[in-house]
């Protein structure tokens, strides 16, 4: 195997086709794993002296279309925060901690209601939620040790988990034995964690019910 044929199927990964889902080219992302797998195999290789060299260290990845990430403007969050308090409130706290914070849709469904310091008005992040096909919705570490956090919040957001917590409680006593206590903050209808696609769609219809663009949770 050399450069040129590795080179050739990195660059193929760059063009129309390789996403299964979509037709489109892989994310510059996506093309570095593959190239640092096929590098790990041939670096293993050199080292058992199976091969001379690692023929990966010529090759390059090609740079994908740089696209400028869209995000609301101030006016447009604001009318969004206003248009929330009529939603239910669960989602108006989701979305108001995203707001106020920029935790990620995972380190949000993560939170557990012992990660919230009321009395110092601070909520950390320890975990993210996460979800496959195959393994369903499940728990894992932060990306990185630094995404662990503590951010302090206003006393309006405060309150508002304050309501929240309540009402979920409340929920939790007329349900009985069919509540799941998780601890989670978002939970589906029985306590257990939310899936984390649930506050994307539930963002897709709000934002086209008020003629509001939709850029994604992280924007």
């Amino acid at each position: 195997i050399t450069p040129r044929q590795i080179q050739s199927f990195i660059n193929g990964l760059a063009k129309d086709g390789p996403n299964e889902k979509t037709g489109k080219p892989l994310a510059t992302k996506t093309i570095r794993h593959h190239l640092s797998l096929i590098s790990d195999i041939f670096s293993y290789a050199v080292k058992m002296d199976v091969v001379s060299y690692n023929p990966c260290s010529k090759v390059t990845v090609p740079k994908g279309e740089q696209k400028e990430k869209k995000i609301y403007s101030v006016e447009e969050v604001k009318r969004f925060l206003g248009l929330l308090e009529s939603e239910p409130l669960k989602y108006k706290v989701f979305f108001n901690l995203a707001v106020f914070s920029g935790f990620r849709r995972g380190e949000l469904l993560g939170l557990e209601w012992k990660d919230v310091d009321f009395a110092n008005n601070v909520i950390s992040v320890r975990r993210t939620s996460c979800y496959t096909a195959q393994k369903g919705i499940y728990t894992d570490t932060t990306k990185t040790r630094k995404s662990q956090r503590s951010i302090k919040f206003p006393d309006a957001i405060m309150a508002l988990l304050r309501q929240y917590k309540l009402e979920l409680e409340g929920e939790a006593q007329r349900l009985g034995s069919k509540w799941v206590d998780t601890d989670r903050l978002f939970v589906k209808w029985n306590g257990e964690p939310m899936n984390n696609n649930t506050p994307y769609f539930w963002l897709n219809e709000f934002c086209e019910k008020h003629d509001l663009p939709f850029y994604g949770i992280h924007s």
